[in-house]
């Protein structure tokens, strides 16, 4: 879904476009205007952090 409407078959997600519809659509609705404001703020860097650290903790390979 983007925008309350389905995406169309075969458009994969991007990490980016699914982190954006997730922060606008799911999240928003749902959570204080504070916590919002925070995930807003989140920098691609600290994604990529968090990626690696899970990687790492898994042992799975970071291409994943």
């Amino acid at each position: 879904m983007t925008r309350g409407r389905f995406r169309k078959p075969g458009k994969p997600w991007t990490v980016a476009g699914w982190l954006r519809h997730w922060v606008d659509e799911i999240a928003k609705p749902s959570v204080r205007e504070s916590t919002y404001s925070g995930y807003e703020e989140i920098e691609p860097y600290e994604v990529e952090d968090v990626h690696r650290l899970l990687a790492e903790a898994l042992e799975a390979p970071t291409w994943i």
